[in-house]
């Protein structure tokens, strides 16, 4: 989350039925528009889902499915650093919320394959 100056942050997990879903919600008490910021490690492949609200990544093991109530998913290219010195590409979504309150559905399962668009790792 990517907070307003002076605001304070409460977030909250809850897991779902059968422990194959994860809603992450955040509340800010500043004025403003919320940004989270979700990083994926290197190997992951993002594609849109159904409507800018759905973003779906896998690994080629995992397939998550991530609803950002009443936001849109946008992905830009990202580094992770595993050690000082070393910067490896990855991926990362950011959901711009209205408000002051996001709300974030994960949804996993073993992978299946289809001929969706993705974008492709970085090489």
């Amino acid at each position: 989350i990517r907070l307003p100056a002076g605001g304070t942050h409460r977030r909250t997990w809850m897991f779902g039925n059968g422990s194959s879903s994860l809603v992450v919600e955040d509340e800010v008490t500043a004025a403003g528009r919320i940004e989270s910021h979700w990083h994926f490690a290197p190997g992951y492949e993002l594609s849109p889902g159904p409507d800018p609200s759905v973003l779906r990544a896998t690994d080629g093991e995992i397939t998550l499915e991530m609803k950002a109530e009443g936001a849109a998913w946008q992905v830009t290219r990202s580094t992770y650093s595993p050690r000082f010195g070393m910067s490896v590409p990855n991926w990362k979504a950011v959901a711009r919320h209205a408000g002051v309150k996001s709300r974030v559905r994960i949804e996993w399962q073993p992978c299946t394959f289809s001929s969706s668009p993705t974008t492709s790792r970085p090489r």
